[in-house]
């Protein structure tokens, strides 16, 4: 369960650190200015990580449950398999019946 915090601006300035590992570890910071409710500051949810291109993958090496790997894919070289046009479908057809 989350838990719920209210900070003041001053003091959400003075320990943003503080507040930004409560926030990572699941709790949700109301920020107030004189006793008034203007701001929140939680995780992000699934969908934004999304809209901004962040992915599953990378959600789960965020939280150490895997490790991305380190160089980037090399090409494949191309297949010595060669069989004629269609030869796939007609396999699919097969399979399938009629």
């Amino acid at each position: 369960m989350r838990s719920l915090k209210t900070a003041g601006i001053k003091e959400l300035k003075n320990k943003l650190s503080a507040y930004l590992r409560e926030v990572r570890s699941g709790s949700v910071i109301l920020v107030s200015d004189h006793g008034e409710i203007i701001a929140e500051i939680k995780s992000p949810s699934a969908e934004t990580m999304r809209d901004k291109g962040v992915t599953v993958l990378d959600e789960l090496a965020r939280e150490g449950l895997v490790t991305l790997p380190l160089a980037g894919k090399e090409p494949l070289a191309p297949s010595p398999v060669a069989l004629p046009r269609g030869t796939s479908q007609a396999i699919l057809d097969a399979d399938r019946g009629p």
